[in-house]
């Protein structure tokens, strides 16, 4: 905030709207970045599943994003500091009015899981809600119910808080919803504080590593078939009174196909979570 913007090196036909423009809010919401100028025009960097920001003395990029190259360079003079770039890769860069941006980190503020300021889970808790006959995995994706959850945090919230990925909203107690939310924030914070992702206990595993012996399982589900969800068989459920054991190895997936459609009990069990069987 204050700094001057300067030269476009990428996405030049914003030149003549932002070029000697001050840098006068910069906040982020969830999956995007915006940076309001004195002209009340903003920038929205949307990042995807991703995307990154950099904001250097030079312009320069890691080594494994310099295949990609910038998908946005900017050229902004501080005052005090004096010339530095920013830059962002795979991400997607749109004009909207500045009002429309202040709007957004109003309404979704309290949502965002990166929010560090104003995060408030029981209104997350309330937002989830409001898709009863929903997958888990489906909502927390939704970025007007918990902005800022890619689909690494979902996997790894979820396996934290011992929840199937297939269990329905209105399944869940209020209080795995509240421990769900609970561990996506844990998550999502730890990766802010390390500057990547945390350990990864079910995402991209063949073996859990909580466990240490059950088969993760993995597949496309839900609403956005593009990305894969992960589980451990033993530690999250979907039937909540199965009774516990190991699945073997060579064992047939047809028994499994045939408790997909099975309904679930009304009555659940804290200390056992819910078992999906595909």
């Amino acid at each position: 905030v204050g700094a001057t913007a300067k030269s476009l090196k990428v996405n030049k036909e914003l030149k003549k709207t932002y070029e000697d423009q001050m840098v006068t809010e910069a906040f982020s919401v969830g999956k995007e970045v915006f940076l309001i100028f004195s002209g009340e025009t903003a920038l929205r960097f949307h990042f995807g599943m991703s995307g990154c920001l950099y904001v250097q003395r030079e312009a320069s990029l890691p080594p494994w994003r310099q295949k990609e190259g910038p998908t946005f360079m900017m050229e902004l003079e501080c005052p005090k500091r004096g010339l530095f770039v920013l830059q962002t890769t795979g991400s997607t860069t749109t004009e909207v009015s500045a009002t429309i941006a202040r709007s957004k980190l109003r309404r979704l503020s309290q949502l965002d899981v990166c929010n560090a300021e104003t995060f408030d889970p029981t209104r997350v808790v309330t937002a989830l809600l409001t898709r009863p006959t929903a997958m888990i995995s489906d909502v927390i994706l939704d970025q007007d119910k918990f902005p800022g959850v890619g689909n690494i945090i979902k996997i790894e919230g979820l396996h934290k808080a011992r929840i199937h990925p297939k269990r329905l909203i209105s399944s869940l107690l209020e209080v795995d919803l509240y421990n769900i939310v609970k561990e996506c924030r844990a998550y999502a914070m730890g990766w802010c504080r390390l500057g990547h992702a945390p350990q990864k206990y079910v995402y991209n595993q063949t073996t859990c590593q909580t466990c240490s012996q059950s088969t993760v399982r993995m597949i496309k589900m839900g609403n956005d078939l593009s990305r894969v969800t992960f589980w451990c068989t033993e530690c999250q459920l979907l039937d909540p009174n199965a009774i516990v054991r190991k699945r073997p190895r060579d064992e047939s997936d047809e028994n499994n196909k045939s408790a997909a459609n099975e309904k679930q009990s009304p009555i659940f069990r804290r200390d056992v979570p819910s078992m999906e069987t595909l």
